[in-house]
């Protein structure tokens, strides 16, 4: 039989920590420098855990849910988004199961044992229900490791004497072996990618059966590979590694002393580590940001960058020596401040997806619990304001927000001389009106969860409109 595990691949791992109190910031969805609005962090209560258990979460989606297992292994955790408290299940027939990682359709996938036998499974968050996923006549055990958006899963399968990486188009699905003898990642639509022994890759396609090589720059052993098809190089020796997207060509260089890039699930944004300061670089744009939580990119004694979302927001740590500020940073710039820690403890969320993000305290002789917060953003400020006047008509134009946060844009607010004079429709970025004299303009995004910050100010001059003359005659 395999090896029992508790967890799943070091890219799918949360860790495991501990919690007593948390203090947070909760800042009111309201202009001011942050225009951020968080819920304060929710400790996880689990009272019908064995005795002697506790739990670890493994993979979170953009709903908040969270799945993972018991340690020791005894049973499932699934905490779904929205809920006071986690349910810890094995499904029926079995003695124990653990749960690796949840998709955003509230699909996970993981491993269920009965004794000594093996088994891969599919859970069901929403119907709170699960699938023993089929396997040929003759596998011995079988455990189901990732799942894409699409459904498909990817697990190990094994007969006693080989294993080979096993797959399922869908949890009604029988898996069937992919083909190599190497490493393997899921990519997010359906497709894997696919090391041999000799180190070469492609990326194997289940529905037409095929592998497509895959043409890459000499740039050493393959790492780890995103769902989105990033691709993380280390040459032999080096103490860095390269993230290639080799769809378009473009890559970045990190640290390899910080561990592995952390990449978002959809792609992207990718941060890591480049001499001693946290980067966080778009595979779209190839546009790189450094991150500095709190406004600081330097000083810190420590920081730790341990998750990045499609959003372009990092949630990390930062110790100064006396003490830590766990943190979620967005590519704006804008800090979510989710608290401190004193000397001695390690307060860092472990994960981030959509506006969820989690985390551990670590306090010593304390059982492990976890927390759970949601934090919203207002818009970015909208940028590129200019003004003209053409006699008493005065005209402004301005650039979209370069993120609009967690909620559309509901208007933009014109401001003259700080007083609001007109809401224009979102999809508008002009605005005109008749006045006199000398103002200084500015203009703010709005949505559900606030006012973005001013734009750029403007000073316009408009000059008095003529007054009309009525000729008079005479006789």
């Amino acid at each position: 039989m395999a090896e029992r595990r508790t967890g799943l691949r070091a890219r799918h791992l949360l860790g495991a920590g501990l919690l007593l109190a948390v203090s947070v910031t909760v800042l009111s969805p309201s202009t001011g420098a942050d225009q951020v609005h968080l819920e304060a962090a929710t400790p996880i209560v689990l009272p019908q855990m064995p005795a002697g258990e506790t739990p670890a979460f493994y993979s979170m989606n953009r709903s908040g849910t969270l799945v993972g297992g018991t340690i020791p292994p005894a049973a499932a955790v699934i905490w779904p988004g929205g809920a006071d408290t986690p349910r810890v299940e094995v499904p029926p027939g079995f003695d124990t199961a653990g749960l690796h990682v949840i998709n955003d359709e509230g699909i996970a996938a993981g491993t269920a044992w009965h004794g000594a036998t093996e088994r891969p499974m599919s859970y069901d968050a929403g119907a709170d229900t699960w699938t023993e996923l089929a396997v040929p006549s003759g596998v011995l055990f079988a455990e189901a490791d990732t799942i894409a958006e699409t459904g498909a899963i990817l697990g190990r399968m094994g007969d006693g004497s080989t294993t080979s990486y096993a797959y399922w188009a869908d949890r009604d699905a029988v898996a069937v072996p992919v083909p190599g003898s190497g490493e393997t990642w899921l990519l997010s639509d359906g497709r894997v990618v696919v090391v041999d022994g000799v180190g070469a890759i492609s990326i194997w396609d289940p529905t037409s059966g095929t592998s497509v090589p895959i043409p890459s720059p000499d740039l050493g052993a393959l790492v780890t590979v995103g769902g989105s098809g990033i691709f993380v190089f280390q040459p032999a020796g080096a103490t860095y590694t390269e993230a290639w997207d080799l769809a378009t060509g473009l890559h970045h260089r990190f640290d390899r002393a910080c561990g592995l890039p952390v990449m978002s699930a959809t792609g992207e944004y990718i941060t890591g580590c480049d001499g001693g300061e946290w980067q966080l670089w778009s595979d779209v744009t190839d546009e790189v940001v450094t991150v500095a939580p709190f406004g600081r990119s330097d000083g810190w004694a420590s920081m730790l960058a341990s998750a990045v979302d499609p959003n372009g927001s990092v949630a990390g740590y930062v110790t100064d020596g006396a003490g830590g500020r766990a943190f979620v940073w967005n590519v704006a710039g804008r800090t979510v401040d989710l608290g401190t820690a004193a000397p001695g403890e390690v307060f860092a969320p472990s994960a981030l997806d959509g506006r969820w993000v989690v985390g551990t305290q670590l306090l010593v002789g304390v059982p492990p619990t976890w927390w759970r917060a949601t934090y919203w953003l207002a818009p970015d400020a909208p940028g590129g304001l200019a003004g003209s006047a053409d006699g008493a008509a005065v005209a402004l134009s301005w650039s979209a927000p370069r993120s609009v946060g967690d909620a559309p844009i509901d208007h933009y607010q014109v401001l003259s001389d700080g007083v609001a004079v007109a809401a224009v429709d979102p999809a508008a970025t002009t605005w005109s009106a008749s006045t006199t004299g000398t103002h200084a303009y500015t203009v703010v995004a709005v949505n559900a969860y606030g006012d973005s910050t001013p734009s750029n100010a403007v000073e316009v001059s408009a000059a008095a409109a003529p007054t009309a003359v009525t000729p008079a005659f005479t006789g």
